[in-house]
């Protein structure tokens, strides 16, 4: 078993002429693959292995603001930085992950629901990000793997008598 604090805090100002600002800092964690948190043998060789840390330490910051002025949109854009003590990477030769150097990803996410009618509803969601190590090492900042852009969006249709019905 394993326990972490992580104490947060986030202002929200407003809304002035339907907008509002926000500010959230705190702590977070990652929680590692368990096998690595009891594993003394590697399966396949027979080496021993050191284990892992149960709870990674993540630091994260955002700053953001939501504006409701246009009649059924509700759009918020907020900008992120979020540093973790140490990346998983999956290790495709040997089809698991494990522990790694320390990492920072900042970026842009953009988030917006319309409803132009009372049953149906809007979403897109786009976000923009930078993933790299932190430390300088040979091998780069780069980390294999990450995700930088995710797009999503959908349709949703609810309150009709008990039916709804949703495409992503």
């Amino acid at each position: 078993s394993d326990g972490l604090a992580s104490p947060k805090l986030s202002l929200v100002f407003g809304p002035w002429a339907d907008t509002e600002y926000s500010i959230s800092l705190g702590y977070g964690f990652h929680s590692n693959d368990a096998r690595g948190t009891t594993i003394t043998v590697d399966p396949v060789s027979g080496d021993p292995v050191e284990r892992v840390d149960a709870l990674v330490r993540a630091k994260g910051a955002e700053i953001g603001l939501r504006n409701a002025s246009l009649r059924g949109l509700q759009t918020t854009l907020t900008a992120f930085l979020l540093d973790i003590d140490s990346e998983l990477l999956f290790i495709g030769d040997a089809g698991n992950t494990e522990a790694s150097r320390p990492s920072r990803r900042y970026g842009l996410e953009w988030t917006n629901y319309y409803t132009p009618l009372r049953w149906l509803t809007f979403d897109a969601d786009f976000s923009f990000s930078r993933a790299e190590f932190k430390d300088p090492d040979p091998a780069g900042r780069h980390i294999p793997g990450a995700v930088e852009r995710v797009i999503a969006a959908g349709a949703t249709i609810h309150d009709l008598g008990g039916y709804f019905a949703a495409l992503r």
